[in-house]
């Protein structure tokens, strides 16, 4: 055998060993990859991947917040006032006294001052009289009224007058003497009551509208019995 058989024999294992150096290395590099893989927990992500990522899914989602109106904050707009069907009458004056009255039907009681009440009544139609010079006898009412006063002290009556309008234009009716007329006296005792008899001159056909006043004094309101009259 010649000496050139060694040589390759030696290159041969050389190469041999090599290979070998390298298949162990590969293999050394695999395991590193794969233990790194593990620990992340995760598989790798590749350049196209992330790349083509939506920005969406990189950012993190914020709710906006959905904006309610707050009551106090809208203002209060005014309703419609409803019309108020109530139309408040002006006072009716007294065309003598230019007082105002304060009205109460016939037939109830009125509160003059503290204490004393009035009363108008007995509406009754009868022909009145004439006895004097300017008196008209005719057509006339005939009315009955009951002072009262429950007070401790006596009142005085003497300035107390009573008058007598007819219709809407409350047109003043003259008094007569007759009949059956009763006046009122100048006082009226402590817990004592008093009637009047008292006849005014009233058209028959004006007596749908009476008012009957009574002008107790001049500090005192002006008492006002309104309602209608007897037929004739």
């Amino acid at each position: 055998m010649s000496e050139v058989e060694p040589d390759i024999g030696n290159r041969r294992a050389r190469v041999v060993a090599l290979a070998v150096a390298t298949a162990l290395a590969t293999a050394l590099v695999a395991g590193i990859v794969i233990s790194n893989r593990s620990a992340s927990g995760g598989s790798a992500v590749s350049p196209a991947q992330s790349a083509s990522a939506s920005p969406s899914a990189l950012l993190p989602l914020v709710s906006s917040p959905s904006v309610t109106p707050s009551a106090s904050l809208v203002p209060d707009l005014p309703s419609a006032a409803a019309p108020n069907s109530t139309v408040a009458r002006p006072p009716k004056i007294d065309p003598l006294t230019k007082k105002p009255m304060v009205l109460t039907p016939v037939g109830e009681r009125a509160a003059v001052i503290a204490g004393v009440t009035a009363t108008v009544s007995q509406l009754t139609a009868v022909t009145g009289e004439a006895r004097s010079p300017g008196d008209i006898a005719g057509p006339s009412v005939h009315l009955v009224l009951t002072i009262a006063n429950s007070t401790r002290a006596a009142i005085s009556l003497s300035s107390a007058v009573v008058n007598l309008f007819y219709g809407d234009s409350m047109t003043p009716a003259s008094s007569l003497p007759g009949p059956d007329v009763f006046a009122l006296p100048e006082a009226l005792g402590a817990g004592q009551s008093t009637t009047a008899q008292l006849v005014f001159s009233v058209p028959p056909t004006e007596r749908k509208n009476l008012t009957i006043s009574l002008d107790y004094s001049v500090e005192a309101p002006l008492i006002a019995f309104v309602g209608p009259g007897p037929a004739a």
